[in-house]
C-alpha cells in the first residue's frame, strides 16, 4: 500500500508542477494507455506493437517499457492537442 500511495503522490506532484509552469497535464491511466494510443493513431489495437517496434528501431537503445509507454503517451497528447503552453 505504501508503494501505491507513493506512486499517487508522485503523479500528483508532476501534475501540479506542470500546471504551475503553465503546461497542461494529461493524466492517462496505465490500463488505458494502449487502447487510447491506438485510437489517437487511428489504428486497431492489434497494430500497435508493430508501430512501437518500428519507432523503437529508428530511436535506438534503450527501448524498454518506459520508452514505449512514453511514446504512447506522446501520441495521445499530440492527438489531444495537449502539447504546448496553456
Amino acid at each position: 500500500m505504501v508503494h501505491a500511495a507513493e506512486g499517487e503522490l508522485y503523479r500528483r506532484v508532476l501534475i501540479r508542477a506542470s500546471e504551475a509552469c503553465g503546461i497542461r497535464a494529461l493524466p492517462i491511466p496505465a490500463k488505458e494507455i494502449e487502447l487510447r494510443a491506438a485510437g489517437a493513431l487511428g489504428i486497431a489495437p492489434a497494430g500497435l506493437p508493430a508501430r512501437l517496434a518500428a519507432l523503437g528501431k529508428r530511436s535506438g537503445r534503450p527501448w524498454a517499457r518506459d520508452q514505449k509507454e512514453s511514446a504512447l503517451a506522446a501520441w495521445i497528447a499530440l492527438s489531444a492537442g495537449a502539447v504546448g503552453r496553456t
